[in-house]
């Protein structure tokens, strides 16, 4: 029974409350239209953002960790049922019409949806050692077991004479451990079970997206690209460090994460921000928590984030001329910024 809840509360945190938080950052667009793949991803850039702006002050006072789930998970959840409550209709309506809707994919969609959920419960299932979960969930673990934010070594136990300058501002372990903490599952499982599950799907949800703005004219052509990308990804152990290697034995790390999830996002988030005439809002926001969501990751985020947004920028300056896209983005940058001259600091 305890199994079953946990599951069940898996489901929530991992897939209903990113898209709840997804809708409501969307709610304010102008031109709205229904897609659970951009909720999602918004969802998860949103609460990336608002943990890695919440984590960090709390690793340096030394806070304890289940003070930081509760200033976390409240408002997260107050949110999230205030998003259930106003598009209760709309998400009634489209439960009614799924039937339909999927009677209408074509043949390819299914194809890419029987692979992505084949990639996702084969990670899921099966057993994958790799040898940095020495310290990545070796720290989520003694986060829950100490009650504290990296104040132990995840490798002795002992406590650091000095914090981890590649990991004190990429706390993606503690994101584990809280998982961890609020499914009621350890943090090895959530690790090597619970997230290949949603991650998996998560990053062609991003990778949708993009998919979706090449192929505005033909959902079909949109689909055959997601179908396509999911046989490469299959056939892409060649090597350790391709993006489909760290995508289907790796997606629990933040790096993998990274490469695969958030920069398709920040790119496409790009595009919807800068290809416009008078963007709303909300994109260049969604942008930047975007960008701070990559700097919560991984420490490479906190760099290869902004050279990704900065190529755009750049493109997307030379071909509309407009100052305001160097601006905004730059400004998008701006925690970044901040945990680049931290890391030059504490390095």
């Amino acid at each position: 029974m305890s199994m079953i809840i946990s599951a069940v509360l898996a489901v929530i945190v991992f897939l209903i409350v990113p898209a709840l938080i997804g809708m409501l950052a969307n709610v304010f667009r102008k031109k709205k239209h229904f897609s659970m793949a951009l909720f999602l991803v918004s969802g998860y850039g949103v609460l990336f953002a608002f943990f890695e702006l919440l984590v960090l002050p709390f690793i340096y006072l030394k806070l304890p960790f289940t003070l930081m789930v509760w200033i976390y998970s409240v408002p997260v959840g107050l949110l999230s049922l205030f998003s259930l409550y106003l598009h209760r209709r709309v998400l009634l309506e489209k439960l009614r019409g799924l039937p339909a809707a999927l009677k209408g994919l074509p043949w390819c969609a299914w194809l890419a949806a029987v692979l992505i959920l084949f990639q996702a419960g084969t990670a899921a299932v099966r057993m994958h050692v790799d040898d940095d979960d020495a310290f990545y969930v070796a720290t989520a673990t003694t986060t829950v077991t100490t009650d504290t934010i990296f104040q132990y070594d995840a490798y002795t136990g002992l406590p650091y004479e000095e914090l981890p300058s590649r990991y004190v501002l990429s706390p993606f372990p503690v994101w584990n451990a809280m998982m961890g903490t609020l499914t009621g599952l350890h943090p090895a499982i959530v690790a090597h079970t619970v997230m290949p599950a949603f991650y998996i799907p998560l990053s062609y949800a991003a990778l949708w997206l993009l998919a979706s703005w090449l192929f505005e004219k033909s959902k079909r052509n949109a689909w055959l690209l997601l179908f396509f990308a999911a046989v490469i990804q299959m056939f892409s152990f060649y090597s350790i460090y391709t993006g489909g290697t760290f995508l289907l034995v790796r997606i629990w790390q933040g790096k993998s994460f990274l490469a695969n999830v958030l920069i398709p996002a920040i790119l496409y988030f790009c595009i919807r921000a800068m290809n416009q005439r008078h963007p709303a809002r909300t994109d260049w926001l969604l942008l930047f928590a975007m960008m701070a969501a990559s700097c919560m990751v991984s420490s490479m985020g906190i760099m290869l984030a902004p050279v990704a947004l900065g190529v755009m920028g750049i493109v997307m300056y030379l071909r509309h001329r407009k100052l305001q896209i160097l601006g905004y983005g730059a400004a998008c940058c701006a925690v970044n910024l901040v945990c680049a001259a931290v890391y030059i600091l504490i390095r």
